[in-house]
């Protein structure tokens, strides 16, 4: 996260590598050249006009001391992009999902005689009512 006027970079002009970035949260983590983890906010990336950035990106920071460890405090440049991660499409269920299951089997031909309608089965109730339509 973009660190704060009273906060001074702890290193300056830092190679990192990012290891992983969530853009619906917001964050991710950065390897930096000495194999430790350092934290990465979406207001680091906005000042190179990103919101979001692949794994592998090679970045060119500042590192600042924060609460819980090393973050990234501003982004200078983004040396190497790194590929873009495409996810697999989800798989499509045989009849659209829904939880309803094939929609002709719901059809008034595929109303079985024995299904019971209260106390009732189908034909008795047909029988008694007169006006039971499946």
């Amino acid at each position: 996260m973009a660190f704060q006027d009273d906060q001074q970079p702890t290193e300056t002009d830092v190679d990192v590598t990012v290891k992983w970035f969530n853009s619906v949260k917001g964050y991710g983590f950065v390897t930096t050249p000495s194999g430790d983890d350092a934290f990465i906010h979406v207001t680091s990336l906005q000042a190179v006009g990103r919101d979001s950035i692949p794994p592998e990106s090679k970045l060119k920071c500042d590192l600042v001391a924060g609460r819980r460890g090393l973050q990234v405090g501003t982004v200078k440049e983004i040396v190497e992009l790194g590929e873009e991660v495409a996810r697999a499409p989800r798989p499509q269920r045989p009849y659209g999902g829904g939880g309803y299951g094939d929609p002709k089997a719901r059809s008034a031909d595929a109303v079985r005689e024995d299904v019971r309608l209260g106390r009732y089965t189908a034909a008795e109730a047909a029988t008694l009512f007169g006006y039971v339509e499946p």
